[in-house]
């Protein structure tokens, strides 16, 4: 973790990580394409910006899914996106504070796909 930072909540990310912690993503077909383990903030508005997602399967990998994409459905929270896209996303470390060149790289990673 050399560089990089750990992040202490402030009250609206709490409020984001209650709302949103521990429940399943799906894609729009359905699928179940995770949990989200973490949320990611802004540091200057505190606005969060990224849902954190434990991608199902037998070794954890956690990727980013912006949460302005995140809709609820019937109580489901649904990403526009496949298993395949997100795992083709960069990987995230949980509870480390994103760095500029971390989160241009998932920037353009969102906005390609």
């Amino acid at each position: 973790m050399k560089g990089k930072q750990m992040v202490v909540p402030d009250e609206g990310t709490s409020r984001a990580l209650c709302r949103y912690l521990g429940r399943r993503v799906h894609s729009t077909d359905g699928r179940t394409l995770g949990v989200v383990a973490d949320v990611l903030a802004d540091a200057r508005s505190g606005a969060v910006q990224w849902l954190v997602v434990r991608v199902a399967g037998m070794r954890p990998r956690y990727r980013t899914v912006p949460v302005n994409v995140s809709i609820e459905v019937r109580g489901r929270l649904v990403v526009p996106t496949s298993r395949h896209m997100l795992l083709a996303g960069p990987p995230v470390e949980l509870g480390v504070a994103l760095t500029s060149p971390d989160e241009l790289r998932l920037r353009a990673h969102w906005t390609t796909h």
